[in-house]
């Protein structure tokens, strides 16, 4: 009885539906539709069967739906067309409307002349996962064609109309298309509503509808993602195979966007049928159509120019981008972000804030006063009013220029082992490196050249260097002074016996090491605990000579750190009273100062032991991070450093504002502004007011493809 009662009920069904949709063609002059009846049918038992409840087999796996209804309103013709379908998951899904707005959105992006672009962000190189990101106006409808798979639950022309107004026998079954053959309707249909800013879970398939990899993918809707534009990132297996099979499918859809643009340009162009509800600006374009690239691989730093294009970085962020990807310590860790959450900027602006009402207030007596009738009063309180600006811009550029350049972070501190001869010297350097680098023997002078390693201490770079070691002539000067070497050179040079070959490779490399420590940001000073009172000395007499301030250039000075080796060879006893000798020694003979150079604290060291290295390795790294000039605040703890680009604009601003300041008494207000104005564009320069294509092309020539 219920199978009989199911039966009546779809027959009663299906022919309600067919006179219903036949009096819809006489009304409308145009109707069509199809009904797959090998839904409801049984094959195996040659019988209609009704659904039974979880029965997968028996549900209606498709009811496809195709109608057209036009109608004559004057002389303008009106077009609407539904395509839908009925799944095992839904009764009726209508997708969208085939309209003229929906239309023409798409074809504007087919037809934008900026390009999408694509890249693999994350390394090259076989991972748990790697992130392919996607932006452009094309990259939501890229996403979209990638995650379809052509089939019978989800089909795109899977059955052929032959227009056959009476019956259904006489549709055709069409082979599936491949994607490279999909029409401009089709892929409208495809469009899905993806929220932003969350992540999904799906499957991507290449053209002929074969998976590819299961993936999470996530959509950024301009303008709230890093390049302004639609981006997608889809998180795919790290296989670099899987990546290069996606990334293909990806750049192969220029074919088929090129494709549908030329079925479009035939339709308006060469057929009756097209349509009236296009734009102008759209016939222009699809008339001047010509072989197109649409997506292609993005170039180095190009994601990051986007953003810079549209106003989501300004070039201090960019700059401060490229830091933080390369930067190898914690310091320029710290830099990198102060510039990419505006700490940096904020500088910057409130410098030029400064400059904008010094050119304000000129710009305001140019309009409403004239200067001729000012009085000699108003005349101090506008110089005082100037002096006060001007010195202020002043004080603040000169305190940016006196800092590091960031980019000097990245390159190592040159650290000088200084000492004379046999004072463990090499000992220490191979202790600190952990490696045989330099020669270690009792005979003098075994070091002739300046040996470099560099090491990390506390994830800060430095270039460790041994070096000769000092000894005195048998002269009275010392032949490190300019007589003594004169005089060394000649002596060595009379003498032709084979064993003062190697005084002569000794005094080279002596040589060398004066020179090198001129040059380097700080120095081990190593003295020998059985004779350290004369090596002391000898050295002093050397930093007297050598960083001597009464001659016309001042001579740079690295910061010293004196250390008495081999320690192991004394008694801990007796160490307060060499170390109390030694700061009396100091305190009498070496130049003030020279004295201002040298670390308070005096370690006993054992090299051949390893005894309280450590201790002064830690104490040296923190010395030398705070002579550093970074710029730290102690109540914001901030760190602000310049960036060599910086400083030549702040310079050119520095000189505009040096002309101000000299000439003011002499000068009308006209050429101040002028100057302020100057001023001002100096400072535009480096936040980025201006786009400077050279500047940024520099900038972004070290990034990473798909940053």
């Amino acid at each position: 009885m219920n199978r009989s009662f199911f039966f009546f009920l779809q027959y009663f069904v299906l022919i309600f539906f067919f006179y219903f949709c036949k009096g819809y063609k006489k009304k409308y002059n145009n109707a069509s539709f199809f009904i797959s009846l090998s839904s409801f049918y049984n094959n195996d038992k040659n019988h209609f069967i009704r659904k039974k409840k979880g029965n997968k087999n028996n549900e209606i796996s498709n009811f496809f739906l195709n109608y057209t209804n036009k109608h004559n309103e004057g002389k303008q013709i009106r077009q609407k067309d539904i395509l839908g379908y009925i799944s095992n998951n839904e009764v009726l899904k209508i997708d969208y409307l085939k309209d003229g707005n929906l239309r023409n959105e798409y074809l504007n992006k087919l037809l934008s002349n900026k390009e999408t672009i694509y890249a693999l962000s994350s390394g090259n190189v076989l991972s748990a996962i790697s992130v392919i990101r996607i932006s452009g106006e094309l990259s939501k409808i890229i996403l979209e064609i990638l995650l379809h798979k052509n089939s019978k639950n989800n089909l795109i022309n899977f059955m052929k109309n032959t227009r056959n107004k009476r019956n259904t026998e006489n549709y055709e079954i069409k082979r599936m298309k491949k994607k490279s053959e999909y029409s401009l309707d089709e892929i409208i249909n495809l469009k899905k509503n993806f929220e932003t800013r969350k992540l999904y879970m799906g499957e991507l398939y290449d053209n002929d509808n074969n998976m590819i990899d299961k993936i999470m993918f996530s959509y950024f809707e301009n303008p709230k993602s890093y390049t302004g534009e639609d981006v997608v990132e889809i998180y795919c297996h790290g296989n670099p195979f899987i990546v290069k099979e996606i990334m293909n499918e990806i750049n192969n859809l220029n074919e088929l966007f090129y494709k549908i643009l030329k079925e479009e340009k035939e339709n308006y162009f060469y057929n009756e049928s097209n349509y009236n509800d296009i734009s102008d600006e759209i016939k222009e374009k699809l008339y001047d159509l010509n072989d197109f690239i649409k997506i292609r691989e993005s170039k180095k730093g190009e994601f990051t120019r986007r953003a810079f294009e549209n106003n989501k970085m300004n070039m201090l962020e960019v700059e401060g981008l490229k830091e933080l990807l390369y930067c190898r310590q914690k310091i320029q860790k710290k830099i990198a972000l102060n510039y990419l959450n505006g700490y940096a900027k904020n500088i910057y602006l409130k410098l030029r804030k400064n400059l904008k009402k010094l050119l304000v207030y000129t710009q305001f007596k140019i309009d409403f006063e004239d200067e001729h009738t000012s009085t000699e009063r108003e005349r101090i309180k506008i110089n005082n009013f100037f002096d006060e600006k001007v010195n202020d811009s002043i004080k603040s550029i000169k305190a940016i220029l006196k800092k590091e350049n960031v980019e000097d972070l990245s390159n190592s501190i040159d650290v000088l082992i200084f000492g004379n001869v046999n004072s463990g010297k090499s000992t220490l350097m191979n202790f600190i490196c952990n490696d045989n680098i330099s020669i270690v023997t009792k005979i003098k002078g075994s070091t002739i050249d300046i040996i470099q390693k560099n090491i990390q201490i506390e994830n800060n770079s430095y270039n460790l260097c041994d070096s000769a070691g000092m000894i005195t002539n048998i002269m009275s000067k010392p032949y490190y002074s300019k007589e003594g070497m004169m005089a060394s050179e000649e002596f060595f040079l009379k003498k032709k016996k084979k064993k003062n070959i190697h005084k002569k490779l000794e005094f080279i490399g002596i040589k060398k090491t004066l020179t090198y420590l001129k040059k380097c940001s700080s120095a081990f000073i190593l003295i020998n605990i059985e004779h350290y009172v004369q090596d002391l000395k000898n050295i002093i007499s050397i930093f007297n000579e050598y960083f001597n301030v009464t001659k016309k250039k001042k001579k740079k000075i690295p910061y010293f750190f004196l250390c008495v080796s081999k320690c192991d060879l004394k008694l801990s006893k007796s160490y307060k009273s060499i170390r109390k000798n030694i700061k009396r020694i100091i305190l009498k003979y070496l130049n003030i100062h020279i004295l201002k150079k040298i670390s308070k604290k005096i370690f006993f060291i054992s090299s051949k032991k390893g005894y309280n290295i450590d201790k002064m390795l830690r104490y040296f790294n923190k010395k030398m991070m705070k002579k550093r000039n970074i710029g730290y605040s102690k109540e914001q703890k901030i760190i602000f450093l310049p960036f060599e680009r910086h400083k030549i604009y702040l310079k050119k601003s520095l000189k505009h504002l040096f002309f101000i300041k000299k000439n003011k008494e002499n000068l009308t207000f006209d050429i101040i502004a002028e100057e302020i104005k100057l001023a001002v564009n100096s400072l535009n320069q480096i936040i980025g007011k201006f786009k400077k294509e050279q500047i940024l092309n520099k900038i972004l020539e070290n990034f990473c493809i798909g940053k």
